[in-house]
């Protein structure tokens, strides 16, 4: 996979937890307007993809493969949206007793993103038990 398929999977991994993240934000801070809960979570996720991409840049950088990157940074650096989230929510007057409305917002996607990978799973089973 070169650098432009990577590039653009994270892209589209961002604007997908974006688009799953806003509405969550909505339902619990109504009085912050759409496009402020559409930057903090796009700034949150940006920052989220910075940040793996150093650990895996880290990870690399001794000649082993991407995959031996420490699994505890990658699992933290998952956790960084939902409290960044929080934190801006909080500075414009918005708080909710735990969990924050950043942990809430990375709750679902890690719902989402569960529910749509077994799905995923589900329907390559009849292929790969053919292979």
């Amino acid at each position: 996979m070169d650098i432009v398929e990577r590039s653009a999977g994270a892209v589209l991994l961002v604007l997908a937890y974006t688009a799953v993240a806003v509405p969550v934000m909505r339902h619990y801070a109504r009085e912050i307007p759409l496009l402020t809960h559409a930057g903090i979570a796009l700034g949150s996720f940006v920052t989220m993809a910075l940040v793996m991409v150093v650990i895996y840049r880290v990870a690399m950088s001794d000649g082993s493969p991407a995959a031996s990157a420490p699994s505890v940074l990658i699992f933290a650096a998952f956790f960084l949206p939902g409290i960044m989230i929080t934190q801006f929510l909080k500075r414009r007057g918005v708080s909710k007793p735990f969990p924050g409305i950043g942990a809430r917002v990375m709750i679902v996607i890690f719902a989402v993103q569960t529910i749509l990978s077994a799905i995923f799973v589900i329907a390559m089973l009849p292929r790969l038990s053919h292979a």
